[in-house]
């Protein structure tokens, strides 16, 4: 019985040392994908001006900079004012997803497309196959700036709203994202984008299609936008635009907010942060149970 309660020690001493990460998901037989936030992982404050993605040429309208903090006034684009009901969702242990507002007036008579994109990061596309009876990773893929949540809203499908030319230049649509590939053979990129895409839709992190903005009086217009359990965290972005027979006549960007809190968010600092403290703290908390096993099976 003894053994029992060293086996439990050395257990909680093994997984204490593990410093936990972002999760990654395999698909068995093909591919997997593994995400690593570009600093370190680490759960930092939000900036106070988030980057704005770029919206191209100057054929396309001009995208105002952004001066939003959780909890912030609503910032104001041209003839665009747009804004959360909330731009602060707090992750906790009990965290079942989340649901946002985003609401926003026309100057004029226009359709609307918004595009939601979360923190940049690198992702590691792997290949599996079977190797004398073993899967193993046999040929992988990183792409750089890919965002860790996308999706799309408008008050009509895109493709009716704008040429291809101009999806591609804004980046509305998955099929327009840009993922800069670290490594690997150019012919084999497309395919990995591809599977990488699949993997994230089937996560929930890419919805498909494109969500329905609901217009009232050709003025004020709004969208209900749900996130899911393993939304990742970061600076949030998105950007709106109004359309006019083709051409963005206006646009407008603001940030929201994903943030763990709570003990699991203190837990999740430590790691990242101060590593050595948490493995110390986790041995001896691994010791503790081993020990309080020990002597319950010897009671027994």
């Amino acid at each position: 019985m003894r053994s029992a309660g060293r086996l439990v020690a050395l257990a909680g001493f093994a997984a204490g040392m593990l410093v936990p990460g972002l999760p990654q998901s395999v698909d068995p037989g093909w591919l997997g994908v593994g995400a690593t936030a570009k600093r370190a992982w680490a759960v930092t404050p939000p900036p106070r001006k988030p980057a704005i993605p770029d919206a191209g040429p100057s054929s396309a309208a001009p995208v105002p900079e952004v001066k939003a903090e959780p909890g912030g006034n609503v910032p104001k684009g041209v003839g665009l004012p747009i804004g959360f009901s909330n731009n602060l969702i707090q992750v906790t242990s009990g965290f079942t997803g989340a649901g946002v507002v985003l609401f926003g007036a026309l100057d004029a008579p226009a359709d609307v497309i918004a595009v939601l994109r979360g923190p940049e990061v690198v992702v590691n596309v792997r290949r599996r196959a079977e190797v004398l009876g073993v899967w193993a990773n046999v040929e992988s893929i990183s792409f750089d700036r890919a965002p860790a949540y996308y999706r799309i809203a408008s008050t009509r499908p895109v493709e009716e709203l704008l040429p291809a030319d101009a999806r591609k230049t804004l980046q509305v649509g998955v099929d327009t994202l840009r993922f800069n590939a670290r490594d690997g053979r150019p012919e084999r990129e497309a395919l990995f984008r591809e599977a990488l895409v699949r993997l994230k839709q089937e996560e929930g992190l890419y919805p498909q299609g494109a969500q329905r903005v609901v217009v009232q009086n050709d003025r004020l217009f709004q969208v209900a936008l749900d996130f899911p359990s393993n939304v990742p965290v970061g600076v949030y972005q998105v950007v709106v635009y109004a359309v006019r027979d083709g051409v963005v006549v206006a646009a407008a960007s603001t940030a929201l907010f994903i943030e763990k809190r709570g003990f699991g968010a203190t837990l999740f600092r430590m790691a990242h942060e101060d590593s050595v403290a948490y493995g110390l703290i986790a041995v001896v908390l691994a010791l503790a149970a081993g020990w309080a096993a020990d002597r319950m099976f010897r009671r027994s």
